[in-house]
């Protein structure tokens, strides 16, 4: 697989490739790539949970810190509204 990365990042096409390894099929390269963007798109929505998650741990971890007023009347506010 990397020799097949290594080619496609220097520019070669898949056919260059196929000429320099002739017991490799075009078919086979093909299954690979369609693998590996199935992984990466698996990656990237485990990438995009994670981060959401951390985004709400953060936001939870605001609600120990707010110091509030004692003397403010919250209710009066959102019926102002």
């Amino acid at each position: 697989m990397q020799t097949l990365l290594d080619y496609l990042k220097a520019g070669e096409s898949i056919n260059d490739f196929l000429d320099g390894f002739p017991t490799v099929t075009r078919e086979q390269v093909i299954a690979l790539l369609e693998e590996t963007e199935k992984q990466i798109v698996r990656i990237e929505e485990a990438l995009r949970q994670y981060i959401q998650r951390r985004q709400q741990m953060k936001v939870l971890e605001l609600f120990c810190t707010i110091d509030y007023e004692k003397d403010y009347n919250y209710k009066q506010q959102r019926q102002a509204i």
